[in-house]
């Protein structure tokens, strides 16, 4: 009963979405106001570089991303036409090209490239009903079937490791299954990963260090986040998450010391949430990095990667703003901004996908529903991350200065200058000096009153940007650090003076009376 109640609430979201107005977030209301100076920019599309690369027809569905040695590399489903298509960036030129355009030809496109910069591409064959691999040369495109054994070739995903053997998992309809096809020397080597139930949608395509596959994908039984990967010449499977509710698109990836990561939608009716999903010495560990994606049923296009200084870096659809936005964490904090946003409440960022460059610079392809376009959009500079909460007393008294500390990064290493909240008014009250990112800012500060204040922090960098906001201390987006509470429990006047100069001469006594006193 269960499984058919999960069923047919996907069903009825589904069809929800197709007739909903788009429902944006009112969680990013927290004004922050800038007393005694203000930032020259605080608007994230400083930070991107955005462009449309195709518009000629109806075009974009089902992007994918790679980049390398300054050339970018897009594959996409021209819906219109029903095509294959390709579009390459090299010395700031775009030139777009059709792949393969007999029948029905072009969904679920995935590319990777091999050792010889050339592009790879996997794609489902709607006339055929079968898994299809496109490739470069260096001359000419090159198109094979790789499984015609059914209505299979859904949801592909493809890798290439170190000896430009080709790896693609993906789904197969008519048994429901999660398949896996790798490049032999005379074709290809087929088997069935997973078979229980209705399962193998979504996948996600990675390798280990030793070129073994990690696959991430859900199923139409349960719904769950699951993870197979190649060991000792068999799979095994693993049910990461049991507790979300699967839709849209999961992305896998390894981090620098070898732990597996996936991000993924969670549809869990009233909680629409962008999760995260990673390995360490103490198992599977889970994260919300958006909890606020509910108001309309969105496409995929959620996207995980790590860049070679180990640094995380996300890019979106949010399905509650209909915007492309992109995530990057630092200091422990996820920082979330906007790159591109509709014009007429019509979204962008469908489909999304990123990849990122040997500078560790981000790159995102996605579509324009507005126009039926392909965009693309690459990141220009940084503002500095949400600074750590601050550092310092809890407790304290009117009239004595206490000394805090907080730090940011900013990954242009532009110095940073930071605003202090000392009221909780959500207010700057008081600005440094420039520090060098990740440098650790100290400023002290007296309260003249007795009672409890909230210090925030806030940070800006030299080129005037201000931080991204982030999921707050109680679930809410921020511009503002998580709070230092602070209390002032009473005032010491001229009657008190005297037990203020006694517990001076005697700092061991009395120690429930400094309690009480606050001292």
């Amino acid at each position: 009963m269960r499984i058919k109640a999960i069923r047919m609430l996907v069903m009825i979201l589904v069809v929800c979405s197709l007739i909903s107005v788009p429902v944006f977030s009112g969680k990013l209301s927290e004004s922050m106001y800038l007393k005694n100076q203000h930032p020259k920019k605080n608007d994230f599309y400083y930070t991107w570089s955005v462009e449309t690369v195709d518009s000629f027809g109806e075009v974009g569905h089902d992007t994918d991303i790679a980049v390398a040695d300054n050339k970018v590399f897009i594959s996409y489903y021209d819906f219109g036409k029903k095509d294959l298509k390709f579009a390459r960036l090299i010395n700031n030129e775009w030139s777009i090209m059709v792949v393969d355009s007999e029948g029905d030809i072009g969904k679920y496109t995935s590319l990777a490239l091999d050792s010889f910069g050339h592009p790879h591409i996997s794609y489902y064959d709607g006339t055929l009903h079968a898994l299809k691999h496109a490739y470069f040369n260096g001359i000419e495109w090159l198109i094979e079937v790789v499984d015609s054994s059914g209505k299979v070739g859904l949801d592909t995903s493809i890798a290439i490791d170190s000896t430009n053997h080709i790896h693609i998992s993906y789904h197969d309809e008519n048994n429901a299954d999660l398949k896996y096809a790798k490049s032999i020397d005379n074709g290809w080597d087929i088997e069935i990963v997973d078979s229980v139930g209705d399962t193998g949608e979504i996948s996600s395509t990675t390798l280990d260090k030793n070129g073994n596959p990690h696959i991430s994908y859900s199923n139409r039984y349960d719904f769950h986040l699951y993870h197979a990967y190649y060991s000792d010449n068999k799979w095994v499977i693993e049910k990461v998450d049991d507790k979300s509710v699967l839709y849209g698109s999961t992305s896998i990836t390894f981090d620098p010391d070898g732990f597996v990561h996936i991000l993924y939608y969670d549809v869990t009716p009233d909680h629409f949430s962008l999760k995260h999903a990673y390995q360490s010495h103490d198992g599977w560990q889970i994260e919300i990095i958006d909890p606020y994606l509910w108001g309309t049923f969105g496409t995929g296009g959620a996207n995980i990667v790590f860049d070679n200084l180990g640094r995380m870096h996300i890019a979106y659809f949010d399905w509650a703003w209909q915007t492309v936005n992109y995530a990057w964490k630092i200091n422990g904090i996820w920082n979330l901004e906007i790159i591109d946003s509709p014009e007429y409440g019509i979204y962008v960022g469908a489909h999304a996908a990123l990849a990122v460059d040997s500078k560790g610079i981000p790159h995102v392809s996605y579509m324009d529903m507005n126009n039926l376009d392909l965009k693309y959009a690459r990141k220009t500079g940084y503002s500095p991350g949400v600074p750590t909460p601050p550092s310092g007393s809890s407790r304290g008294k009117p009239g004595k200065t206490y000394t805090f500390t907080t730090t940011s990064q900013d990954l242009d290493n532009d110095k940073i200058q930071y605003g202090w909240d000392w009221n909780g008014d959500f207010q700057v009250d008081q600005w440094t000096g420039f520090f060098n990112s990740g440098e650790t800012c100290e400023i002290s500060h007296t309260w003249n009153e007795s009672g409890s204040y909230n210090i925030r922090v806030t940070a800006v960098d030299e080129k005037g940007l201000t931080n991204g906001y982030h999921l707050n201390e109680i679930g809410e987006f921020s511009f503002w650090s998580d709070p230092l509470p602070i209390t002032m429990p009473y005032s010491f006047n001229r009657p008190l003076q005297f037990l203020e100069l006694l517990f001076q001469r005697f700092p061991n006594t009395f120690p429930l009376l400094r309690h009480l006193l606050g001292y």
